[in-house]
């Protein structure tokens, strides 16, 4: 990717400002601010009735949990990469994990990248200290692979892991403190540029946030949306598991 921002961070500033104040509000979260207005072209987040007990802001690009507190230090989640149809170049799906981006626009992030630009999917893992540009493995990737993919705070800086277990291989990359935010973390399937290829529905499983499942934070839910269309459904996280499925692009 080039150009001086991050591909994920970039793309979600407008709509990460209005998310940390809907969370704000919704958590009741000490210190934190109200958001300032999404930026021009982005829609700020709406909340929707809570499912199994957990709040849900819908109106970003992000579709997932996220845990909001303060000192996290480990986040980690598999999935399979789901098949998908394209329809347009723009079209991007991204599902990761990672520390920070909530109260924030900075975030540490690992997964999977699924492109349309060549008018077929294109899947590539990468990680990415937004707004710092990502960085993109160079190994295959395919429909049905399993992942596994998670982000670990050190005393020194950040440890990005993903894996490929179905082609047999891992990648770990680290990088320093060069913004840390680590009062969020979540898992995430986000379009940075607001499109989504059809993919089906993907199933995250095993997600945890240092030790415990995602589940026992009570975390807040966030489905895609645009333009007042919803792109996507998130369903409830049980245990470390939850289901994104796709409703429009």
């Amino acid at each position: 990717m080039t150009g001086a921002g991050g591909r994920y961070g970039r793309r979600r500033v407008g709509a990460a400002a209005a998310v940390a104040g809907a969370v704000a509000l919704l958590l009741g979260l000490p210190g934190v601010a109200a958001a300032a207005p999404p930026a021009t072209g982005t829609t700020g987040p709406a909340t929707t009735a809570s499912t199994a007990g957990y709040q849900r802001v819908t109106g970003s690009n992000w579709s997932g949990w996220a845990a909001v507190g303060t000192g996290f230090s480990r986040v980690s989640a598999a999935w399979s990469a789901p098949a998908v149809r394209c329809g347009a170049p723009t079209q991007i799906a991204g599902q990761w994990v990672g520390l920070g981006g909530v109260v924030t626009g900075t975030v540490q992030q690992t997964g999977l990248e699924i492109t349309c630009a060549s008018g077929k999917p294109v899947y590539r893992a990468w990680y990415e200290a937004a707004p710092q540009a990502p960085v993109y493995h160079p190994d295959a990737v395919a429909a049905g692979d399993r992942m596994t993919a998670s982000v670990q705070r050190t005393a020194t800086g950040y440890s990005y892991t993903v894996a490929d277990t179905t082609q047999g291989w891992t990648r770990t990359a680290h990088t320093a403190l060069l913004q840390d935010d680590h009062s969020s973390a979540e898992v995430v399937l986000e379009s940075p540029t607001g499109a989504f290829p059809s993919f089906g529905s993907l199933t995250v499983s095993g997600a945890t946030v240092d030790g415990k499942s995602l589940a026992s934070y009570n975390p807040v839910g966030f489905e895609s949306g645009t333009s007042g269309v919803q792109q996507t459904r998130t369903g409830p996280v049980q245990g470390g598991s939850f289901t994104v499925t796709y409703l429009h692009q």
